[in-house]
């Protein structure tokens, strides 16, 4: 291997490890200021004549695989799937960038280099069957809200086309070609920044206990002995914690997924067990438990319901966005099922009426993988939710980083949204995250405990829940159309 070549690679593994250090939760404080010079370093390796293609399908195995390297517990074949996918949208970012570079000059070049990268995000918090929406750049910021400010308004794509913007600018004023890109972006963020549609408070503030039980199912998992979930007399100490007469009153309890375990054919039974169980008089709950199919005999769904101390239902939801191999497997590799029968057929949620409390303040009640998803936050508020619970079972992460990468994401839903955002998992993290998108409280990774507080319901009209979705489609859109051009002119010259 020549010295070109090898400075081409070694920019692209520095590149890859840079953002791995920088995603949540950051190895030291300050570490994820180095999304920046990550993305610059790749933003330079595709400008590289020779080498560049191995590098650039390196730095994205590196970059994902960082990310993704939790999964490889529960789902080795997902994280495969991962860093290979990653490899490739690469050197599909490279040959727009180059492509445009060639077609319509140097000038385009950062403005593509930040709307490729927009697209590789978008393109795999969204590919079919497998999406991947963890550890986007500017989920690193997660705890700099000031830098956050955007998001209420262009959302998470939005965000991560100027985090993109800020490094291909940063390189090109380096190179000394041009200051506008880097200019434009510092320009953009601040205009974003404006708050447009601040957040209004909807009714009285609510008191909260979220449970984390800690109660791991799986062998090698630290700290208590491996039990099975779902058995509610493991639950009841905490339910008497929660309602000790020293620890004040509570409005609203929220346990993790899965945690009542299996609805069963008599589910108005089984809720009132837990309220009987877990429940005191006043107090609502609300948690997680496996609900079967009338329909496919053997298959169930992930859902969530909202109850009061009788067991009366007051909502449910049932999971709609499920996590590829860990409760399904996609078309592509539905053959592994002849090999391993157990393989998980967990059946995708219907879209049911949206939960309301007492006082007809609506919540919306998401599981686990949907927090990932801005769409299914952006649904629910437009229904009318000023408040969110999330639910959710992230045991088979092993304690690792995806857990910080869950709460970056609450966050951000927080942000777009303008309505607080109630964190209750099994080891982590469970949080209680406000409107404006401020981590007021939480647990400790893997300590079981009851978190509790106030939070205060609140709404926004904010273009993110409108049209944040809309928005990443247009980049997406306004990439392939660079692309476009870009090869029509360089078939014009060509021909010239």
């Amino acid at each position: 291997m020549d010295r070109a070549r090898f400075l081409t690679l070694a920019l692209a593994v520095c590149g890859g490890v840079l953002l791995g250090l920088a995603g949540p939760p950051g190895v030291f404080p300050g570490a994820e200021f180095l999304v920046v010079p990550g993305l610059a370093l790749l933003f330079e390796v595709c400008s590289r004549d020779r080498g560049r293609k191995l590098a650039l399908y390196i730095f994205g195995v590196v970059a994902l695989g960082t990310v993704a390297w939790s999964l490889r517990h529960v789902a080795v074949v997902g994280l495969v799937l991962i860093c290979v996918l990653g490899g490739l949208y690469m050197l599909g970012l490279c040959w727009v960038v180059r492509a445009t570079g060639r077609g319509l000059g140097d000038g385009a070049v950062p403005w593509v280099s930040a709307l490729g990268w927009t697209a590789f995000e978008t393109v795999r918090s969204h590919f079919p069957w497998i999406p991947y929406p963890h550890g986007q750049v500017s989920h690193a910021f997660y705890e700099q809200l000031w830098l956050l400010r955007p998001v209420a308004n262009v959302g998470e794509a939005g965000m991560n086309f100027l985090v993109a913007l800020l490094a291909a600018g940063g390189l090109a004023l380096l190179r000394r070609r041009s200051v506008l890109p880097l200019a434009s972006c510092v320009l953009l963020w601040g205009l974003l920044s404006i708050p447009f549609a601040p957040a209004e408070p909807v009714g009285a503030p609510i008191r909260v206990a979220l449970v984390q039980h800690a109660l791991p199912s799986y062998a090698d998992q630290p700290g208590v002995r491996p039990q099975l979930r779902g058995e509610l007399a493991q639950l009841r100490p905490f339910a008497e914690e929660m309602f000790a007469e020293e620890m004040g009153m509570v409005d609203l309890s929220v346990w993790p997924e899965s945690a009542w375990g299996m609805a069963g054919a008599d589910e108005p039974r089984f809720l009132r067990d837990v309220a009987t169980e877990l429940g005191r008089s006043g107090v609502l709950l609300a948690g997680g438990a496996g609900r079967p199919s009338k329909s496919e005999p053997g298959r169930y769904c992930g859902a969530a319901f909202l109850t009061n101390f009788d067991g009366d239902v007051l909502g449910v939801r049932e999971k709609r966005y499920r996590v590829p191999i860990g409760e399904f497997l996609p078309p592509f590799v539905a053959w592994l099922r002849w090999f391993f029968p157990g393989m998980p057929n967990v059946r995708e949620g219907r879209d049911l009426p949206i939960p309301a409390l007492p006082d007809g303040r609506q919540i919306g009640l998401l599981i686990c993988f949907e927090n990932a998803f801005p769409a299914a936050f952006a649904k629910l508020a437009t229904e009318g939710a000023s408040l969110f619970a999330v639910v959710s079972w992230e045991g088979w992460y092993r304690l690792g980083t995806e857990l910080d990468q869950m709460l970056a994401m609450s966050v951000f839903r927080a942000l777009e949204t303008g309505s607080p955002v109630l964190r209750a998992t099994n080891d982590g993290i469970t949080a209680i995250v406000d409107g404006d998108g401020r981590i007021i409280d939480r647990l400790p990774v893997g300590r079981a405990g009851i978190l509790r507080g106030e939070t205060q319901p609140s709404r926004a009209s904010r273009a993110a829940v409108r049209w944040g979705e809309s928005l990443a489609a247009a980049l997406l859109g306004v990439l392939i159309l660079f692309g476009l051009i870009a090869v029509a002119c360089i078939r014009r010259q060509g021909a010239a």
